[in-house]
């Protein structure tokens, strides 16, 4: 019954629509030419529908790709991050976000160094002037301190950008392997200190023995000569000699202890550089004819600056390094000369410089000489003398 109702009142709409079009319709009929646009413009149209929904589709298609392309970006297993020119925060991923421990909203329009460590700084940020002064891609290997968390090694490279002044960084944590670096390392030093030990031990013990066994032979044939005056004073001046050494060697082990424990006391006054330079001259050509050795010839400069007559530090720790760097110069140079001097360097510090014409070290070397213990000519140990604790007592102080 209802379909029968709902067919009937389809049929009047129909009818009715019927009427209306007519009603509407102009007494102009159709000719063939209005046909033919009529359908040429409905041509038209579909095509320009068609396009329109090849378009949506690409579209989507690129919608879709990037949004890809920023899942991968986000999270990536390295960190993306977008700097400018004064190195803020402009963009970066999810990663980046999580090594740096915030979350990315708060990170943006941050400084990045403000995560650099201070012993990492420096290299940060002569990295980041590199990368804007040059098209290369540059990296550098930094640490990020972070609160109450262990510390995270990063290497960074990074790429200044060629339309604009950002710089774009990829951080790379590599915390893992450095701490297998570390690690190897510290087993190697400590198999090195133990070495090193072990070497100073046996130098230490000849060293030692060998005034020792002058104090104790001179010593003992004394009574025999003590009607020779001119033998007397000479196994006298051995047994003094011998026994300055071997008290330098025992001052020279408590030096390192007493700076190793930090117990080491400065005592600052105004010295006179001049005075400080003429007794350091006095007491090396006083060496000098004492050891009769004339070949090498011994020059300080006390031509001062006005200006850095008079100075302010620990007049006996200064004059010991002065001592040792000094003695350092003579062990080593046969014939030739010695030449010591001071200067204000560029960075408004006050420099000695002691140059001699003796053996030399090579550069890979100058670092090492510093350890304790170490000898870079263990071949001329021997000859020259040493425990192997004067420069890294020099350093030390």
């Amino acid at each position: 019954m209802k379909k029968n109702i709902d067919k009937q009142q389809d049929i009047l709409l129909r009818q009715k629509a019927e009427l209306l079009l007519k009603s509407k319709r102009t007494v102009k009929q159709f000719d063939e030419s209005d046909f033919f646009k009529l359908i040429h413009e409905l041509e038209v149209h579909q095509i320009e529908l068609e396009l329109q929904n090849e378009e949506l589709v690409e579209a989507k298609d690129k919608a879709e790709r990037e949004a890809k392309y920023v899942e991968l970006y986000d999270f990536a297993p390295s960190g993306y991050v977008t700097l400018s020119a004064d190195s803020l925060i402009v963009q970066l991923n999810l990663s980046t976000a999580k090594l740096l421990g915030n979350s990315r909203i708060n990170l943006v329009s941050m400084p990045f160094i403000n995560f650099v460590s201070d012993d990492t700084k420096l290299v940060f940020e002569k990295f980041i002037q590199k990368s804007h002064s040059a098209n290369n891609k540059e990296n550098c290997e930094i640490i990020i301190h972070k609160p109450n968390l262990p510390l995270l090694y990063l290497l960074v490279e990074g790429i200044s950008s060629t339309t604009d002044d950002l710089i774009h960084l990829t951080l790379v944590d590599i915390t893992a392997r450095k701490l297998i670096d570390i690690a190897y390392n510290a087993r190697d030093k400590a198999e090195d200190s133990d070495r090193l030990k072990s070497a100073f031990l046996q130098n230490m013990s000849h060293e030692i023995r060998s005034p020792m066994n002058a104090i104790m032979g001179f010593s003992e044939i004394l009574p025999e000569y003590y009607n020779n005056k001119e033998k007397v004073e000479l196994f006298s001046n051995i047994i003094h000699q011998r026994s300055n050494d071997l008290l330098d060697i025992i001052n020279d082990i408590l030096d390192i202890s007493k700076i190793e424990s930090g117990q080491l006391s400065i005592f600052m006054e105004k010295i006179d550089l001049k005075i400080l330079l003429d007794e350091l001259y006095v007491f090396f050509t006083e060496q000098q004819q004492k050891l009769n050795n004339q070949r090498v010839n011994l020059k300080i400069d006390t031509m001062l600056d006005p200006s850095i007559k008079i100075i302010i530090s620990d007049k006996i720790k200064l004059k010991q390094i002065l001592i040792n760097l000094i003695s350092n110069a003579f062990k080593f140079t046969e014939n030739g000369e010695i030449n010591v001097s001071c200067k204000i360097n560029i960075y408004n510090q006050l420099e000695f410089i002691v140059i001699d014409t003796g053996i030399g070290i090579p550069i890979e070397k100058q670092k090492i000489i510093f350890e304790r213990f170490y000898q870079f000519h263990q071949g001329l140990t021997h000859n020259t003398g040493g425990t192997g604790l004067g420069l890294s007592i020099v350093q030390g102080l």
